[in-house]
């Protein structure tokens, strides 16, 4: 008959969070507790006396059973072994199991096998590596097309790309670990650089242009946008600083400015789409081809149109409003605007305008850059950044509640005054699996410890 200690220990082993099987020197089934009956769907009944390998996924099979092999050789060894295993329905699900060979002692005569369902691990890590995949990508086209840094929360430089050392003429060993102060030109004012901080303090994305210095003392101009990552507490931990050279767009408004002479050819001749239209009523006064080729009109079009025309239909009441602000401001303006080509493409502009008498008629001339792209690489990053967070919640808020029953056998275990060889043996297994398992939280947390938060665009149309 049965002691209280022995009923409690067999209590403990049914009730275990992982499973258990017993297998004969040739993998048959001679025991499986209800525990891994609960994760392989099956009543004890059927599957004793099946081997194991005929369970597993055939991809999977010669590996097992090599390691099962292996665990013959090596009596009292333990040998951890990750592989999908056919579930009572059909399907396979991941386990990862941990077969001892204990054939040796008379007491037991088999292989133990302790198994645990980690599906949704493995598709956590597969989703973890896919988004990693994801982001490098989006750091490579980056890395080729701006200008890119990263600070810490206090604004330390902790990493700069190629194209960053190139305009600024300083090497990455004299840029790391500086502030950018380095290539501050004094140009902006308190406010400015406050209202930056501000922003991105409070996790918030800043886009803004900069006038920057050189090593050299030149000067040059970025559209800049500066992403914050977010810790678990929604606090900045770092910041991706992402820019574009707008030096020769900056000299192009600027030459416009000091000299009608000029203007024609710079108007002309510019790569980015120009155009000048009516104060008074809104129609198109010149375009120049750069316009005409990235909107898909053709010059008469153009004339014939007004501003509105190129604005999506829903977006002429703020439109209106702007024109009316507009009309009572005639100084330099810069913002983000919705546009609609020809073809009914919709695009995300950034246009640079100011007021200008054309042929002795009140005008507007504007520069237009399409940032659609740009806009996307942020959003993504974001997007991505978000999808990391939620990641490394559901890793160290769902993952811990089995390491935390797991831990609690120990105690009980201990209690126990008999079956030391059992007892110790399963008291080394527990301990062993839950510093693992924390071990994979830690490293899982750790690669997805990245956030940012998504911020719509702020957009006005003209």
């Amino acid at each position: 008959m049965e002691n209280n200690e022995d009923i409690r220990f067999k209590k403990l082993i049914e009730n275990s969070h992982d499973g258990i099987a017993l297998l004969d020197k040739a993998f048959n089934i001679i025991y499986s507790s209800s525990s891994a009956e609960r994760i392989l769907g099956w009543k004890k009944a059927d599957r004793i006396g099946q081997s194991i390998t005929e369970l597993i996924h055939p991809d999977e099979r010669q590996r097992v059973k090599s390691d099962l092999n292996d665990s013959l050789k090596s009596p009292l060894q333990s040998k951890t072994c990750i592989f999908k295993f056919r579930h009572f329905n059909g399907h396979f699900i991941w386990l990862e199991g941990i077969f001892t060979n204990f054939l040796c002692d008379p007491d037991i005569n088999s292989i133990i096998c302790n198994f645990r369902d980690i599906s949704q691990k493995k598709k956590d890590e597969d989703l973890s590596q896919q988004t990693v995949q994801e982001l490098l990508a989006y750091r490579y086209s980056l890395d080729e097309s701006a200008i890119v840094a990263i600070t810490d929360h206090k604004g330390i430089i902790k990493h700069v790309n190629d194209n960053f050392c190139k305009i600024s003429q300083y090497s990455k060993d004299e840029l790391i670990g500086q502030d950018h102060r380095i290539i501050n030109s004094g140009y902006h004012d308190k406010a400015y650089i406050r209202d930056l901080w501000v922003t991105i303090a409070r996790g918030k994305v800043w886009r803004g242009e900069f006038k920057n210095k050189a090593k050299d003392g030149s000067y040059y101009w970025v559209d800049t946008s500066i992403v914050p990552f977010l810790n678990e507490k929604g606090k900045p931990y770092q910041y991706l600083s992402i820019r574009w050279d707008i030096t020769e767009h900056k000299k192009a408004i600027s030459s416009l400015q000091e000299s009608e002479q000029r203007y024609s050819d710079l108007f002309h001749l510019s790569p980015l789409p120009k155009w000048i239209y009516s104060v008074d009523t809104l129609r198109f006064l010149n375009v120049n081809e750069a316009a005409l080729k990235h909107y898909g009109y053709s010059r008469a079009e153009f004339l014939s149109m007004t501003i509105r025309d190129i604005g999506p239909i829903e977006e002429n009441h703020k439109m209106n409003k702007t024109v009316t602000r507009e009309k009572k401001n005639t100084s330099y303006r810069h913002k983000v605007v919705i546009h609609r080509k020809k073809n009914q493409e919709i695009i995300y502009v950034d246009v640079c305008s100011d007021y200008i008498n054309y042929k002795g008629e009140a005008a507007i001339v504007v520069l237009a850059t399409d940032i659609t792209e740009r806009l996307n690489y942020i959003k993504a990053i974001e997007e991505q950044n978000e999808k990391l967070i939620e990641i490394a919640w559901m890793q160290s808020h769902l993952v811990r509640a089995p390491l935390a029953r797991i831990k609690g056998l120990i105690p009980l275990i201990n209690a126990a005054k008999e079956n030391v060889i059992e007892r110790d043996m399963m008291l080394d297994y527990l301990l062993l699996s839950a510093n693992e398992l924390d071990e994979a939280i830690t490293t899982i947390t750790n690669k997805t410890n990245i956030g940012a938060t998504k911020k719509p665009f702020t957009r006005t149309t003209i």
